[in-house]
């Protein structure tokens, strides 16, 4: 019994200090400045809503999907080696690794989006199905192009714990993406296009300040040709283990819109992505603070802490029960409360979109806890099981949507999101646990 006490004194300890610590302050300014920045959008999204239809919509979920699968292609999972070989550098090793990534990328990339921005037609039919315009293939093209410089400069900033910076860069961002959206929207009538174009706008702005942020932090001054001529082959080994696992996540986030729209159509694939604008939104509010603030700050006490292990593994999974259970109780309480708002304030036109929100957040829950169970598989650097984690899954999520698709819709969708996410969440956790016990994976050996 004493022991009892002792061990839950120990536990309100841990959590008072978590909740006192920068992990807690950073998670809070990440997931502010995101409300802010999707609460911008969704003031205006009675505007944009009385002039799209849902199969507008429908092509704007394929151009991010299609955006997503060219931005895993072109970025060679250079992104990914970064996050395993940052907490083990030192400051100038960082700055030289970020530039030997940066000039693979552009010697990879900029031939790849000239080739393909001269055949926007090919694409347009194979991808869109004709449904689109040109204009709109070619956008897509230069904001996958880039998203890969903005994506840099936010991994890099949530390392260095700036929350407070990458909070503005991201608020202003949405300010000129809303405003200039709305200009092109409700004065030059451009449709479809005035979303894909503002988007860009707003990506390109991120770009400046990461260039700003380059020369600034003097990150310039360690070019090191030498470097990169001798180590880019190790870089894209290492890299290109990450993109059959971003394929895959790619799969598992976004290939259920193709399968929707070649059974259902336009229509139903744009309900589809209003209801997922929820899952979105636990995107910006949980999941990326947690990328952000958390992960980082529990890969710094795992590096710090490496010859106890087993504690820093303990502090990470009762964090991660915590969370899960925490938010399950809170969705659910929020749904209900919520749902009848949600009739009044949505026209009558997307009001099918509530009955799928409680089920696609169901699905987040899980890859938050994913979240969690990454953390010792990114410290031990286990590359060739994280590219692999995610085949599964996303097999299991093809085949789901195929089987279910053609009878439920929408909610075949959902539910194999649903089941291929709570199967990836497991296999890591297993995962996880096998590293606890100090062995080596039979995928690493």
């Amino acid at each position: 019994m004493p022991q009892q006490v002792s061990q839950k004194k120990g536990i309100l300890v841990e959590l008072k200090k978590l909740a006192h610590s920068k992990i807690v302050k950073n998670f809070f300014i990440y997931s502010f400045g995101s409300l802010l920045v999707r609460g911008i959008s969704i003031l205006f999204a009675p505007i944009t809503m009385s002039i799209l239809d849902p199969s507008d919509y429908g092509i704007i979920a394929l151009s991010n999907s299609f955006v997503g699968i060219l931005a895993v292609l072109f970025g060679l999972g250079l992104r990914g080696f970064l996050s395993m070989e940052y907490f083990h550098l030192d400051s100038a090793q960082r700055k030289t690794t970020i530039n030997n990534i940066i000039f693979l990328y552009l010697a990879v990339s900029v031939p790849l989006t000239f080739f393909f921005c001269l055949s926007p037609g090919i694409i347009n039919k194979f991808i869109f199905f004709n449904k689109t315009q040109n204009t709109v293939v070619v956008l897509g093209l230069l904001y996958a192009f880039f998203s890969f410089f903005t994506e840099l400069f936010y991994n890099v900033l949530g390392y260095r714990e700036r929350a407070s910076k990458m909070a503005i860069v991201q608020i202003f961002s949405a300010v000129l993406t809303i405003g200039i959206t709305l200009f092109f929207l409700l004065h030059l009538k451009w449709g479809v296009l005035s979303i894909i174009a503002g988007q860009l706008i707003g990506i390109i702005f991120v770009y400046f300040s990461a260039l700003h942020s380059y020369f600034k932090t003097s990150c310039h001054l360690h070019i090191d040709l030498k470097s990169f001529s001798l180590s880019y082959g190790r870089y894209l080994k290492i890299g290109v283990a990450f993109i059959p696992g971003n394929l895959c996540g790619w799969i598992l986030a976004s290939a259920d819109r193709w399968v929707l729209a070649r059974h259902a159509g336009m229509h139903d694939v744009g309900i589809y992505s209003i209801a997922a604008v929820f899952g979105q939104l636990f995107q910006l509010l949980i999941l990326l603070p947690t990328t952000r603030a958390y992960v980082p700050a529990a890969l710094n006490k795992f590096a710090k802490n490496k010859k106890n292990l087993r504690e820093s593994n303990k502090w990470n999974w009762k964090n991660m029960i915590a969370s899960m259970l925490g938010l399950f109780v809170l969705i659910s309480l929020g749904y209900l409360i919520c749902k009848p708002i949600l009739h009044f304030i949505l026209p009558q036109r997307y009001q099918p979109t509530i009955g799928y929100i409680w089920l696609i957040l169901m699905g987040y829950i899980f890859l938050l806890g994913e979240q969690f169970t990454s953390i010792p598989i990114l410290f031990h650097k286990r590359v060739r099981f994280h590219a692999l984690s995610l085949f599964v899954p996303s097999l299991l999520n093809l085949g789901l949507n195929f089987a279910l698709v053609p009878y439920f819709n929408i909610t075949g969708c959902i539910l194999a999101t649903l089941v291929s996410y709570a199967c990836y969440f497991f296999i890591k956790l297993a995962y996880g646990f096998y590293l606890q016990k100090d062995s080596v994976g039979f995928l690493d050996k």
